[in-house]
């Protein structure tokens, strides 16, 4: 799981929590990628008005894979999706074999956190999908009612 933060066009790592049976040596935390090519970015940018979207992304979107959502038209739809069902879910944008789901942490407004799950992009079967959307949902509702709850805004 990653906890992240927009950061205009980008999103910055600043938690990390590795699954037990993971091999992963080197941290996310601290690093910064584009926020239209991760979940945890799309979730964000999905609090934003489509006007507010464009004007924080460059003009031409980066991609790291072949799978990375560059089309502007494509993206606002990929957003529009994400502000329906409430997180955001991204298969090998970017990393190949990866996919990943994400939701905001709703104790501002707009959201500037996010919390995600990655897994392997063939273990993203739709039922495994719904079963991780309802956890990562659950998890960053209670973050965000503990945070207000501490005035933290």
């Amino acid at each position: 799981m990653h906890f992240a933060r927009r950061d205009d066009a980008y999103v910055l790592y600043l938690a990390s929590r590795e699954a037990r049976d993971t091999v992963r040596v080197v941290s996310r935390v601290g690093r910064r990628l584009p926020a239209h090519l991760t979940a945890l970015g799309q979730a964000l940018l999905a609090e934003l008005t489509t006007a507010e979207v464009d004007a924080i992304l460059p003009a031409e979107l980066t991609a790291l894979t072949p799978h990375t959502v560059t089309d502007r038209t494509a993206l606002h739809a990929e957003l529009a999706r994400t502000r329906d069902r409430g997180w955001a879910l991204e298969r090998e944008q970017g990393t190949p074999g990866v996919s990943c789901l994400s939701a905001p942490v709703h104790y501002r407004i707009p959201a500037t956190d996010a919390i995600s799950c990655s897994m392997p992009v063939a273990s993203a079967s739709e039922q495994e999908v719904a079963r991780v959307a309802k956890a990562v949902v659950s998890h960053t509702t209670a973050l965000a009612s503990t945070l207000r709850r501490h005035g933290i805004r």
